[in-house]
């Protein structure tokens, strides 16, 4: 997939500024916190619950072709470069500090199923590929909801084996 083709949907850059804003407007967590700064984050959660859902409720596994590609890039970008909104007001799981692109993220059809894979551009260079690169296999965990669980180990079994 190119870079020209990567369309990230409008939803998820929102989620993302919203996040920004609750920064902006609420600044650190504060004793005392106010019934705003929980209804806006409140309001944070269920705009993620929604993002999510729309992103992976149109994902047909069993397709093989452009459109399905660039939907699961949007959902591993939503799931793994996104900041995620957690529990606590303010509280966000923060993405790598590279996008995507820089990282090299691809998303492609091999052997059945679907995958995503990426570097992780935060290990040096001398550590083993295994530690260096992220290699996920999306899977429907239920009906509109996926699942992405760690491939890497064949990578792990074939150094072994040589």
């Amino acid at each position: 997939m190119t870079e020209a083709t990567i369309l990230i949907p409008a939803a998820l850059t929102s989620l993302t500024a919203e996040v920004t804003r609750f920064w902006e407007t609420h600044g650190e967590d504060r004793p005392g916190e106010s019934a705003a700064r929980r209804e806006h984050w409140n309001r944070i959660l269920e705009m993620g619950a929604e993002v999510r859902k729309e992103l992976q409720g149109r994902v047909d596994l069993s397709r093989v072709d452009k459109e399905t590609e660039e939907q699961l890039y949007a959902c591993v970008v939503l799931e793994h470069f996104t900041p995620r909104p957690l529990a606590e007001p303010g509280a966000v799981l923060s993405p790598p500090l590279y996008s995507p692109q820089q990282a090299g993220l691809r998303v492609f059809f091999e052997s059945g199923s679907w995958h995503a894979a990426w570097t992780r551009l935060e290990e040096p260079l001398f550590q083993p590929a295994e530690q260096r690169w992220t290699w996920l296999r999306i899977e429907e965990a239920e009906p509109g909801l996926l699942r992405f669980r760690d491939a890497t180990t064949p990578l792990i079994l074939q150094r072994e084996s040589e």
